[in-house]
């Protein structure tokens, strides 16, 4: 857990001052540690989920940022991937199943995006977002079977 805090800071201090992370997206990220630090004694594999969202989060910025230019989707990525983990954070308070299955809508958002800035196509955007949303009725299911 504290490995992940650090990585935390860190990415959010670099992205805010080197990929032009704006300063809400900074706070998204930073108000996530507080509920890391909470949820670290209880469900280790949503507390995963929620880490491997955020890691993507970073890890999407930073490559967009450097190869493709595209600093005015850097902010909007943040901002979806951390509604997915707040949604998920939801999810664990509640545990309704509902905000399980909404978790994959803001991924599925980005990953649609991706390919659709990519390859410029708009039926690809809805290929990715569809595929995105059929791995969470999957995932659904196999929640249900456990």
């Amino acid at each position: 857990m504290i490995y992940f805090v650090a990585f935390t800071i860190l990415f959010a201090v670099l992205g805010f001052l080197y990929l032009n992370v704006n300063i809400i997206s900074l706070i998204l990220i930073l108000a996530m540690i507080p509920f890391v630090i909470y949820f670290s004694r209880e469900d280790s594999k949503e507390l995963n989920t929620i880490f491997l969202n955020q890691s993507f989060a970073y890890i999407l910025a930073f490559f967009m940022s450097l190869k493709w230019k595209e600093f005015d989707r850097v902010n909007l990525y943040i901002y979806f991937l951390s509604l997915s983990s707040y949604l998920r954070i939801v999810y664990l308070f509640s545990r309704k199943k509902l905000f399980k299955f909404f978790f994959w809508f803001p991924i599925g958002y980005v990953v649609g995006d991706i390919f659709y800035l990519k390859f410029n196509n708009p039926y690809l955007f809805f290929l990715g977002f569809l595929l995105v949303i059929l791995i969470g009725i999957r995932d659904q299911k196999l929640g249900r079977s456990r």
